[in-house]
């Protein structure tokens, strides 16, 4: 089951990704950074709303129902699919309907992993699959309507991971809980959503499209972290840690020979050019660095600690940004960006351990 959960949140990232890569053979520079900048607006609205929705009732133990889809998710959903397939006519309906996809899928999947909903998991692995696989069978016979099966299969998987599910909450958490855990939620999902903007501004348009393929092609551990992350709100777990490193570092290692071996060049086309080993590598890195915090992340949340969270996380997102910043104004190369989120996700590993540490209640 948890590798079933994995590989369907998998599918989910890959949405986003295929999406940039169609448009990177049908649309121009400018419009493909514009693309990705609503990509980077899905994953910072998917994760936003993600909390407030279902997070929040996870911090609630006082909650007998811990999860939900809600309708309104749903229509939404099925609507940004709708728009997403109308992409071949104007790439205004690629900007509108993709972070609608995007906000969707990341709350469907969020109730499939918490309620282990594997059926509904398993239908929208099919619409995902299907609309993927036709829209790759699109792209490379040059016909724009790739757009089409991608908002298709992103409709389907919306409406399969509906069915059956409750679609109100009976009780609601407090108000704090929910205000905290949103707005730390938010303040991490700002961290790569500003940079785009940072990146946009003093390295250009191909830098920016290369800076979120990067993101999103790395998003195939998200399914893996996401999965980690939530089950570790129940409870803690070395195995499932241990799994996590394993099961990323061979993610990361097929990424990197994807890229070694031309396959990533063949996908993207001239949008990857601008992405080096050495980025690539360095972005792993990165990567692999965030699943340590997840367990003194997990355990403060257990507690109810969240203020002590949302404080440990804007410390990092000052810090993150501040280094970015930093990185695209006094050298301007998305290594240099990527040796920042580096430095600033080991400084955050290290502030949370200390900080869970000094939080944990003595054993007597």
């Amino acid at each position: 089951m948890p590798l079933l959960m994995m590989g369907t949140g998998g599918l989910a990232a890959l949405t986003p990704l295929a999406v940039m890569a169609v448009s990177a053979r049908f649309l121009a520079i400018d419009d493909q950074a514009a693309v990705a900048i609503s990509a980077g607006t899905g994953a910072f609205l998917a994760a936003i709303v993600g909390a407030a929705t279902l997070e929040s009732r996870l911090a609630e133990p006082t909650l007998v129902q811990r999860t939900y889809v809600p309708l309104w998710v749903t229509l939404l959903g099925i609507a940004g699919g709708l728009a997403l397939g109308m992409g071949s006519i104007n790439p205004i309906f690629i900007w509108a309907g993709l972070p609608i996809c995007m906000i969707a899928l990341q709350v469907g999947r969020l109730h499939a992993v918490t309620a282990s909903a594997w059926r509904t998991e398993a239908a929208a692995a099919v619409a995902l699959s299907v609309g993927l696989a036709v829209a790759a069978v699109f792209t490379f016979a040059d016909i724009s309507l790739a757009y089409v099966p991608l908002g298709a299969g992103a409709a389907l998987a919306v409406l399969a991971r509906s069915i059956g599910v409750q679609w109100r909450a009976e009780g609601v958490p407090s108000g704090a809980t929910v205000f905290w855990i949103t707005f730390e939620t938010a303040v991490v999902a700002a961290i790569p959503y500003a940079t785009n903007f940072a990146v946009l501004a003093f390295l250009g348009a191909a830098d920016t499209v290369a800076f979120r393929l990067i993101l999103s092609t790395l998003g195939v551990l998200q399914p893996i972290l996401g999965y980690a992350r939530v089950r570790l709100l129940g409870s803690h777990s070395r195995r499932l840690i241990l799994g996590c490193y394993l099961l990323s570092a061979i993610a990361l290692g097929g990424v990197v020979l994807l890229h070694e071996t031309g396959v990533l060049t063949l996908i993207y086309g001239s949008a990857w050019l601008p992405v080096t080993t050495a980025t690539l590598a360095l972005a792993s890195l990165w990567k692999m660095l965030t699943i340590p915090e997840t367990a003194p992340f997990a355990a403060l949340r257990r507690r109810g600690s969240v203020r002590t969270v949302f404080a440990a996380r804007l410390v990092s997102a000052v810090v993150n940004v501040s280094l970015t910043l930093l990185a695209s104004v006094l050298v301007g190369s998305l290594p240099a960006v990527f040796t920042a989120f580096v430095v600033a996700q080991a400084m955050t590993v290290i502030l949370y351990t200390l900080v869970e540490a000094r939080n944990r209640p003595n054993d007597r």
